[in-house]
């Protein structure tokens, strides 16, 4: 059958389906998901019972009449990626790829929104790759996040002289001639651009995993962080494609680029990330917008000398939009998103398919081994776990393992190798 036909007809899975999975997520929603790891020596933080959250039933029912998902958004954008317009179905028959098959009104079969509870005591179960789920998700995704249009700011969405929101506070940006002539002219990413992505996590878990031949099998390879990699590539790889530049890294790790060999620190850094790009969150916050600025310049002075990478500015209308779709969708209660699901979001628009590596958020793996809070340090989960304020770290994981348990992502949370 024509590839194009065989699109169209998942699509076309779309109107029945939404309908459905609205109706069983009233049922669902007010259900309690426990995380619950199995405390070992007095552990504490995330080693213990954790709540990843409770919606209530009235809640539940009013999200599910106001949701955020648009279903003829949704047969839009589809119908615009194959060039056809699409319209509501009956009476068509599929299957998802290593699940049940459809019933011949083309009603899907029913997955929970809320993720299973996930124990450490027992391996990883097999996964398959459902291609109706994975598609339906990421067209709702890049519906309310935008992301192919988005994600990275361009010269085709902001306006010289205009301005843009920064995402946290009331504060505006103006887009100055300067600035705007640092953009790229065009979009980068586009919708499904790549067949496979590898978002890599510094997880503890990642630590003698022997990880790296997989992540490094993948069309696109995305980081976060600027994460340690000398000595570490048997296990976390050596490609990187794209990788993100918190600012607070930029004055921690190199003293705010204050002098010249705080930038050439940085610069020498940059070594592990030949040709990525590095993405840079400029307008989150207004304290932060002149330090990434100098962290572009350092950058561009070194451009084809000492360092072939290349500094993005992140869109801050796309960041708030991806934080609003998934603290909704899934009563995520943090006030920040980590760049661990904002990125996976961001791949899941991106990718075909998605492999997640390093995220793992409990103090102990499986096997009991006990880990630390980032493969590349000696803090432990439970101490780092005390000074995180921003963000709920069970929550995301709760999510990320129900996309998982959908078939819509991979996450490999056991070692890769022997």
């Amino acid at each position: 059958m024509d590839r194009r036909v065989i699109l169209y007809v998942l699509a076309l899975t779309v109107s029945v389906s939404v309908n459905v999975i609205l109706v069983i997520r009233v049922s669902v929603e007010h259900d309690i998901r426990w995380f619950h790891i199995k405390g070992r020596n007095g552990g504490s933080g995330l080693s213990e019972r954790t709540t990843a959250w409770q919606v209530s039933g009235q809640e539940s029912s009013r999200r599910s009449q106001n949701s955020s998902m648009d279903e003829q958004a949704i047969l839009r954008k589809i119908g615009e990626i194959l060039g056809v317009t699409l319209k509501n179905s009956v009476n068509i028959e599929t299957s998802e790829t290593g699940n049940k098959k459809t019933d011949r009104t083309g009603t899907l079969p029913t997955h929970s929104l809320l993720p299973k509870a996930v124990s450490t005591e027992h391996p990883q179960a097999p996964w398959s790759f459902n291609v109706t789920a994975a598609n339906r998700f990421r067209a709702e995704l890049e519906v309310a996040t935008m992301t192919q249009n988005l994600f990275v700011m361009t010269q085709t969405n902001v306006q010289l002289n205009g301005s843009v929101k920064y995402q946290a506070g009331t504060g505006y940006f103006n887009i100055t001639k300067d600035f705007y002539s640092w953009l790229p002219r065009d979009l980068l990413f586009g919708y499904k651009k790549y067949g496979t992505c590898s978002v890599v996590g510094n997880g503890g878990i990642l630590l003698n995993s022997g990880c790296g031949r997989k992540i490094d099998s993948a069309d696109f390879v995305i980081r976060m962080n600027l994460p340690q990699m000398k000595n570490y590539t048997e296990d976390v790889g050596k490609k990187t494609n794209l990788v993100s530049v918190n600012p607070s890294i930029l004055k921690g790790r190199f003293n705010s680029l204050r002098s010249k060999a705080d930038k050439e620190a940085f610069i020498n850094y940059t070594w592990y990330y030949q040709g990525a790009y590095l993405l840079i969150s400029a307008f989150t916050y207004q304290r932060v917008t002149k330090l990434s600025f100098s962290g572009y310049e350092t950058v561009q002075s070194a451009k084809g000398k000492t360092t072939n990478a290349s500094m993005i500015f992140g869109h801050p209308q796309h960041l708030d939009l991806a934080t609003k779709f998934w603290k909704k969708k899934y009563n995520i209660t943090e006030r920040r998103l980590t760049s661990g699901l904002y990125l996976a979001g961001t791949a899941l628009s991106m990718c075909r398919k998605t492999r997640l590596y390093g995220f793992w958020p409990f103090d102990q793996d499986r096997q009991g081994r006990v880990l630390t809070h980032h493969y590349y340090d000696n803090v432990t989960m439970s101490a780092r776990h005390v000074k995180i304020r921003q963000h709920a770290i069970p929550e995301e994981y709760a999510v990320l393992r129900g996309l998982h348990d959908r078939g819509v992502i991979h996450m490999t949370t056991d070692r890769c190798s022997s």
